[in-house]
């Protein structure tokens, strides 16, 4: 039978040390549990007798099994209060040599459970965290794949088409990203800059920009004979496309479109600020903001169901025919991103309906202005526009 420590001074420990050597147990009386041998942390069999609560709680070593001992009665008192304090289990003087035994074989018995459950659990662990290890090198593998993909899909850097020259950098935050740039030629008259980030990074976003590819291949074919009338028309449809697809990721665009016969860029941007950049031969750098007034005519912003007779008029007088339709204050937008020319309101609106708005469009190189053409004021006491 293992030895039993008894925590206590010598001169008060021997009607306790001789009871429990006339049981049969091995008995060693130590004054302090740092004076308690313990050389295997696992082994947790040293079993200590304590008579006070501050002698369980010295027995914090996890080598070490305290059980209260008490020289008189157990009260259930005394047995809860010396429980709650660590104790693995409660005997008294009392008891005959027999139910002493008893009480330690049955301690022994669950310390070894335990132990046994402890090592299992350590052995689970240590599967579970080579599991994880391969899972994530295999993981990190497939990334690597993908990312291969991604870099396979990048046009030929420094192509030239027509006389111009096409480059490209791409430095993506993640192994996967939603990045994707493309180039090509439109008809014999035409050649195509396509951008576009996806929101977020990461598997689905990089799968994205394959989808982005496949278009960018079916837009060369949709639009290789017919003409087009806008980079903004072209975005719509890859806009639509990606509706089509049910996919719910935010992506921002920009679609150029270069005449080669007039040397003239025509563009269209989709959700992008700050807007793009155009740089100079000369280091001068621009821009590429709202667009001029085409030759056909200026193009309006308008409801195409809930237009009234004010709007009608006031685009008869200007002699705009074309318009186009959107939601709330992505009107702004539409002037922003060059696909429209003006957005004329005559109903009330609030400062917060237009604030946001008016700051991407200014930004943009456009401006909001009054009935009078100044420009619009805010910080109104009512908010009212």
């Amino acid at each position: 039978m293992p030895a039993i420590y008894v925590l206590a001074v010598a001169s008060k420990s021997g009607r306790l040390t001789r009871h429990l050597k006339s049981a049969g147990f091995l008995c060693e009386v130590v004054e302090s549990a740092q004076q308690i041998p313990v050389h295997d942390q696992q082994a947790g069999l040293a079993t200590v007798l304590c008579s006070t609560i501050g002698d369980l709680l010295e027995c914090h070593n996890p080598s070490l099994t305290p059980v209260y001992f008490c020289e008189s009665e157990l009260s259930v008192e005394a047995m809860l209060q010396a429980l709650a304090n660590g104790a693995a289990d409660c005997w008294a003087l009392s008891m005959s040599a027999e139910q002493l035994r008893e009480r330690a074989d049955a301690l022994l018995n669950r310390v070894e459970q335990k132990l046994a459950t402890g090592l299992r659990a350590e052995g689970d662990d240590e599967h579970a965290a080579a599991r994880l290890l391969t899972l994530e090198q295999e993981l990190q593998e497939d990334q690597r794949a993908g990312q291969s993909i991604q870099l396979g899909m990048l046009p030929k850097q420094n192509k030239v088409m027509a006389g111009y020259r096409f480059s490209r950098w791409v430095q993506p935050s993640l192994i996967l990203s939603g990045d994707f740039i493309d180039y090509f030629p439109l008809q014999d008259r035409y050649l195509a800059c396509f951008l576009a980030d996806v929101a977020g990074h990461g598997a689905s976003s990089a799968l994205l920009t394959v989808m982005l590819k496949n278009i960018s291949w079916r837009l060369q074919q949709k639009f290789g004979m017919p003409s087009f009338n806008s980079p903004g028309d072209l975005l719509a449809w890859i806009n639509e496309t990606l509706i089509g697809q049910g996919i719910e990721k935010h992506v921002t665009m920009f679609l150029g479109i270069i005449d080669i016969q007039d040397n003239t860029l025509h563009y269209s941007m989709a959700a992008q600020y700050p807007p793009a950049l155009l740089c100079g031969p000369n280091g001068h750098t621009q821009l590429l903001s709202v667009r001029d007034v085409p030759a056909t005519g200026a193009v309006a912003v308008a409801s195409a169901s809930h237009r009234d007779e004010a709007t009608n008029h006031w685009l008869a007088k200007h002699q705009i025919t074309e318009t186009k339709s959107i939601g709330s204050s992505l009107k702004f937008c539409l002037v922003a991103e060059g696909v429209a020319d003006v957005y004329r309101r005559f109903g009330p609106t609030m400062a917060w309906d237009t604030a946001a708005g008016d700051a991407v469009l200014r930004a943009a190189g456009g401006m909001v202005m009054t009935t009078d053409y100044q420009p619009y004021p805010y910080g109104k006491a009512d908010y009212r526009n």
